[in-house]
């Protein structure tokens, strides 16, 4: 497949229509499965940083693949996990996965690394992101999206954005994925 979306739980994820999509991959984070299941599920923060509601729908996924970089943590919900090491800067090429506060940003990373030409970021608005509280941390993520970005742009790949209403709009292109 060329095409994988990249879902996060903001408040644009609920405005998909996900019968349009049918064909695409998918990459989700956290809890997504509260709004759609997706194929891969990714999860950065440690078991015990979700409240139990959230751990509940998270350990009740049934994703084909769960990513991680917390083996020992997760192992129990996901014996079959795929584990990764994460490392700074943004570098699509090296042999870790980036990190820059955020699990969209990681599932990015991974998306890349799996090779899908066009990816969508949807439900990734980070308006109200609990790491991304400042103006500071915001600018961060949005130079790493526009990093990776352009070094994906060399490799005959895109990234877009789902919603204007996303903190990345002001470095990504807005993509429809309701048309």
């Amino acid at each position: 497949m060329d095409n994988c979306i990249v879902l996060g739980t903001g408040e644009s994820a609920h405005n998909i229509d996900f019968e349009k999509l049918e064909e695409w991959d998918s990459f989700g984070v956290n809890d997504v499965y509260k709004i759609h299941p997706v194929n891969h599920l990714v999860c950065v923060n440690h078991p015990h940083d979700f409240t139990p509601e959230r751990l509940k729908i998270i350990t009740q996924s049934t994703p084909k693949r769960f990513y991680t970089h917390l083996p020992v943590q997760w192992a129990k919900y996901f014996p079959d996990l795929v584990a990764f090491k994460t490392g700074h800067p943004t570098n699509i090429e090296a042999p870790y996965i980036s990190v820059a506060s955020t699990s969209a940003f990681c599932a990015l990373i991974i998306a890349i690394k799996t090779g899908y030409k066009n990816i969508v970021l949807a439900g990734v608005d980070l308006q109200s992101h609990k790491n991304l509280s400042t103006t500071w941390h915001q600018k961060r993520v949005k130079d790493n999206v526009k990093t990776a970005s352009d070094q994906y742009a060399k490799k005959g790949g895109k990234i877009w954005v789902s919603s204007e209403f996303s903190i990345l709009a002001e470095v990504l292109p807005i993509y429809d994925l309701n048309k």
